[in-house]
């Protein structure tokens, strides 16, 4: 059992650390898990602290695709510098929202029902809740006609 645990983890720390998105093969760049740009030689590039970074001036390394939670952006490596910028190219993709948690109102409490994006693979973990308010009481006449040994009553 703790061989079994152990290969586990190596396998899980092997697939954290590998990069996330992959430039055209010869830019010798890549996105890490934690969102950093780095070389060929894993070593992390900082970010182009210049004013004024656009499409022209830098070389392209690469798009990002949209995702619900960023837009689609390219990434640059400033001539001036070496260091990599940005430029957003699009907008966000939509969230995709799944039913995850449901209760029914009673005459006393309120219900919901939750959804969360099932978006998973960009990290997005938006949620929202909707209330289903309490639905009260219903109270149904039960009535008895009066005879002649008993009162009726409603």
């Amino acid at each position: 059992m703790k061989r079994l645990l152990a290969i586990l983890l190596v396998c899980a720390f092997i697939f954290s650390t590998l990069p996330v998105i992959v430039f055209a093969a010869g830019s010798g760049f890549y996105i890490g898990a934690d969102g950093y740009v780095y070389d060929e030689n894993d070593v992390k590039i900082d970010q182009c602290q210049h004013e004024g970074r656009n499409s022209s001036t830098g070389d392209k390394i690469g798009p990002v695709p949209a995702t619900c939670v960023s837009h689609p952006y390219d990434v640059y490596i400033c001539r001036d510098c070496g260091k990599y910028y940005t430029v957003i190219t699009g907008e966000k993709l939509p969230h995709a929202f799944e039913e995850v948690g449901h209760k029914d109102p009673t005459c006393d409490e309120d219900g919901y029902t939750t959804y969360k994006c099932t978006n998973d693979q960009w990290h997005c973990d938006e949620t929202y809740t909707d209330v289903i308010p309490a639905r009260g009481h219903n109270y149904l006449p039960d009535v008895t006609d009066p005879d002649c040994t008993t009162d009726g009553y409603t």
